[in-house]
């Protein structure tokens, strides 16, 4: 996904408001006046050609009932998941869990090894490192496997307005475990951060599947 100067505002986990969507207009003349690489500390956003949706989780919530769809952040995932099963994060680590467990929890949702091209210092807003260290732990503790459709982004984590989006960058549905997400971000943290919990930065990584992570400013 080429790096623009056009953005659309979104402004939550959820779907785009048509408010939201005619203010896209309104702003396009102002943000297409900042110079490329210019840091976009107000702005959420998203490329051009891209459609915001909502993060889609399918996940065995409950052992031995199969797995179930859930939307939304994360965090809302994991609000969502504790009221139908109260003891799934129980025996889940506060680190990292391999992709590949992920994968096999739902039949197997891709979970191989990923080439990246990590890219620091993208022109979008900030995130600060300690905020983005939360949503990495999140995304790796809670299985299940991501779906994303053709030219979507969806936001999988947010907290303290740092953000964490998937973008497809491919014309057909993309799978990958959550967790795997996580590792890659961890990257990211690590080379454009040094993973100083302290430092506001930018990230993103494009994998070989022809989808990408990026971490910007995000009002939440």
């Amino acid at each position: 996904m080429a790096l623009i100067n056009y953005f659309k505002h979104i402004s939550s986990c959820g779907d785009i408001s048509f408010t939201m969507k005619l203010s896209i207009i309104q702003s396009l003349a102002t943000v297409t006046a900042l110079a490329y690489g210019s840091p976009l500390t107000e702005v959420n956003s998203v490329p051009e050609g891209f459609e915001l949706v909502p993060a889609k989780w399918t996940g065995e919530v409950v052992p031995g009932q199969g797995p179930i769809t859930l939307e939304g952040c994360v965090e809302s995932l994991r609000e969502q998941i504790l009221k139908i099963n109260p003891d799934y994060f129980k025996n889940q680590d506060s680190t990292s869990a391999p992709s590949a467990l992920a994968a096999r929890q739902i039949g197997g949702c891709g979970g191989r090894a990923i080439s990246k091209n990590i890219q620091c210092g993208v022109p979008y807003g900030t995130v600060h490192g300690s905020d983005i260290s939360s949503g990495l732990v999140y995304l790796s503790n809670i299985g299940g496997c991501m779906t994303l459709g053709g030219n979507q982004c969806s936001r999988v984590s947010c907290s303290y307005n740092s953000g964490i989006f998937a973008c497809n960058d491919n014309s057909g549905t993309v799978q990958a475990p959550f967790s795997l997400i996580s590792d890659i971000g961890g990257d990211m943290f690590g080379q454009c951060a040094s993973f100083d919990d302290s430092a506001d930065f930018t990230a993103q990584a494009f994998t070989e599947e022809g989808w990408n992570v990026l971490m910007q400013r995000s009002p939440c």
